[in-house]
This record gives structure tokens, sequence and C-alpha cells, in this order.
């Protein structure tokens, strides 16, 4: 029990930190993605979450990112779901997902709030990029030319700065 109220005393605190981050802070922090990004180091997934890791560092263990690989290329290379943007709600379900053991008994009002924000994110996403879709977002393009990198890295930058407003937006009173 005494892990239990550890673990949410830390979600607690992770949300009052990404309160007092400022517009531009989330920005800088979008930047830094987008440059892990064109960096050839990283994929989008991994590039969302190292911005995220570095900026939240006790909340997002190496695991995280490390985890978040699987989704590079649309779900490990296979075109489905854009990478930037599953990350993106790894990110969103750091601070508001269901934390298992915990959290105890599911509340399902949280439950459906945090699904409602998913949905949010997702749903923001597909509106801007008119997809969702890692094989539809960069059609026509060579996996490894530099205009399909350029396009990811904004999609990588975009993925940030939509969890982080959201976050922002919901955290901000516990700042």
């Amino acid at each position: 029990m005494k892990q239990d109220k550890h673990i949410l005393m830390k979600r607690n605190e992770r949300l009052c930190r990404a309160g007092k981050l400022s517009a531009a802070d989330w920005d800088k922090m979008a930047s830094r993605a987008e440059f892990l990004m064109s960096g050839q180091q990283f994929g989008c997934s991994e590039s969302v979450l190292l911005a995220f890791q570095e900026t939240f560092e006790d909340y997002f263990p190496e695991s995280a990112v490390a985890m978040s690989s699987a989704f590079r290329g649309g779900m490990g290379g296979a075109g489905c779901t854009c990478g930037a943007l599953a990350a993106g709600q790894m990110a969103l379900g750091a601070f508001f997902g269901y934390h298992g053991r915990a959290d105890g008994e599911q509340n399902p009002e949280a439950v459906k709030k945090a699904r409602a924000l998913f949905c949010e994110m997702h749903d923001r996403f597909r509106e801007t990029h008119k997809a969702a879709c890692c094989r539809v977002l960069t059609k026509g393009m060579e996996h490894s030319s530099p205009e399909r990198k350029a396009q990811c890295a904004r999609l990588v930058k975009a993925a940030v700065l939509m969890a982080g407003g959201i976050i922002a937006r919901e955290s901000a009173e516990l700042a």
C-alpha cells in the first residue's frame, strides 16, 4: 500500500509540474522532439517519448522510450497508426491513464475522462493531418527519403504540442 500511495503522489506531482509549464516550454519540448527525429538517431515514437522523458525525467523511465520503439513506422513498419500519435497517446496515458493497483478500483468517471482525452488527441491529429495512418501520411514517399523524414519530423512536433496542450489544460488548475 505504501508503494501505491507513492505512485499516486508521483502522478499528482507530474500533473502539478505540467501545469506550470508555459506555452514556450511546450514549444521547446516539441522542437526538441522534432530535432531528435530529424537527426536520424530516433524514430517518430521514440522522439516524442524522449522529449517527454527529458522534461519529466522522474516520470518517464527509459523503458517507456524502448516500448515506444514498437510504434515507429506505423506499428513496427506496418504503416498503421502513426508512431508519433501513438507515443503522444502514451504520454497522455502517463498523466491520465489507469495505474493499476495504485488506483485501486477503476473509477468509471476517471476512465471515461481519460478515454475522452485520448479520443480528443486522435481526432484532432486526424483532422489536422487528414489521417492518423502512417502509410497515408507518408504516401508516395520513400522510407529513407528527406521528404519523408521532414514529414515525420513535423508530425512528431505536432504530436508533442497536441498532447502537451491537453496535459497543460487539464493540469493547469493543479499548478
